[in-house]
């Protein structure tokens, strides 16, 4: 009796219309799940050139707004929300957004610390639920063996499968991917490496913002975790701040060792503002040389890199950050 109660619920429309997209996409992959499984196979064994591009840095360092810029330009295939509603079946969900968009430009420029779901569905997604199913939500930093053979091989298949089908590259911007290099290098060693870098003070104050705007308190942690987190925590709240982007940094520059040079981009925020096109030609033409996307107007990318914090806690935090060894920041980048 409960499993026909539990079928009638399913077959009654409201069901979905109270719960919207997502219970919609639950029903899809329960549906498709075996079919998706089958054109993954299919396709992840059809010999391809694409490789993944991924963007990593520290939060609050310009990685979305570049994200949006390059997906909007040019011809990257992203998860945009329609996918991220289909994490589950990601090849189910290209092909819908393909159906529905035809690979036109998304036009969108805006996101609520990142998130851009309320701004449409071909908006581009960080696509975190898509990397849950095989990483864990609360460590971020993962070591060589943190991960089974058997679910880098799905992630292996799933992108590729991805690019086989729709024969072009995948770009992702998930931060976290960032202390995940190490995992990636093993199924992905000619993926590219896209390194977000910003003014380590701006930084800082960007992240003091974002932590104010979402009523995170001191000793509570926000965002992107390095391998340390859980000793930086009882620190106070801005040198933990300070500690939280040096270590995310090294690591991500530790670990970009592990792909050939050729492969790996530094991109600094100031520069973005700067050269914009130009840049984002650049980062075109060393992925491959993308098509221009149909419909596509120029990213509006500017900064406010402004002080407006007070003196004295700006004095703390800059000596804080001179304290540190930043010598990775001399890597020579776009």
């Amino acid at each position: 009796m409960k499993r026909l109660n539990k079928l009638g619920l399913l077959l009654e429309p409201s069901f979905y219309l109270q719960r919207g997209y997502g219970s919609i996409a639950w029903l899809l992959s329960k549906v498709l799940a075996g079919h998706e499984a089958a054109l993954i196979k299919k396709y992840a064994n059809v010999s391809h050139s694409f490789e993944p591009v991924f963007i990593v840095g520290a939060p609050r360092t310009g990685s979305t707004i570049l994200y949006q810029a390059l997906t909007n330009s040019y011809d990257f295939l992203y998860i945009d929300n329609v996918v991220d509603y289909l994490y589950r079946n990601v090849l189910l969900g290209f092909w819908l957004s393909d159906f529905l968009y035809k690979g036109r430009a998304h036009n969108n420029f805006k996101s609520s610390l990142g998130n851009t779901r309320k701004y449409g569905l071909r908006a581009p997604s960080e696509s975190g639920r898509f990397w849950y199913r095989w990483f864990p939500r609360e460590n971020h930093f993962l070591d060589f063996g943190d991960v089974d053979n058997a679910s880098l091989e799905q992630i292996q298949d799933n992108l590729s499968s991805v690019m086989s089908r729709f024969s072009a590259p995948l770009l992702f911007k998930n931060l976290n991917m960032g202390q995940r290099l190490r995992p990636l290098s093993q199924i992905f060693p000619n993926a590219k490496i896209i390194f977000c870098k910003r003014s380590p003070y701006f930084v800082v104050q960007s992240l003091i913002n974002a932590r104010e705007k979402l009523g995170i308190g001191s000793g509570e942690w926000w965002s992107v975790k390095p391998s340390c987190f859980e000793a930086l925590l009882a620190l106070p709240e801005d040198e933990m701040l300070v500690k939280q982007v040096y270590e995310l940094e090294k690591q991500i520059y530790k670990d970009l060792s592990l792909f050939h040079p050729e492969n790996v981009k530094i991109v600094d925020y100031e520069g973005l503002q700067a050269r914009k096109g130009a840049l984002l030609d650049e980062i075109s033409a060393w992925v491959g040389g993308l098509s221009n996307r149909n419909g596509a107007v120029k990213a509006h990318i500017s900064g406010d890199d402004r002080v407006s914090l007070p003196n004295s806690r700006v004095s703390a935090i800059k000596e804080m950050i001179e304290k540190l060894d930043w010598e990775y920041y001399t890597t020579n980048g776009l």
